[in-house]
């Protein structure tokens, strides 16, 4: 579903929802939208349940990248965001 990006905007704004919304997008792709939104909240959920295993001992910061599909630098840096 398209929607005009001024549309999306209000929409963002007043539901307090972390669309990406680039700043010259004259339409987007709501479906995409949320769909991306959905995947980034898998992800940060799984960094943050693999951070945890880390943080007890229970992984290696290695092994938890490595099932988070990323690189170490990379999960430290969104374990850094989290905290």
């Amino acid at each position: 579903m398209l929607m005009e990006a001024n549309a999306a905007r209000v929409i963002k704004a007043v539901t307090n929802t972390p669309l990406d919304i680039p700043e010259d997008a004259e339409v987007i792709d709501v479906c995409k939208a949320v769909e991306d939104m959905m995947n980034e909240s898998k992800t940060e959920g799984a960094v943050t349940v693999l951070a945890g295993l880390v943080k007890d001992g229970l992984l290696s910061i290695k092994e938890a990248a490595h099932r988070a599909n990323m690189t170490e630098s990379a999960f430290e840096a969104e374990v850094k965001k989290l905290t």
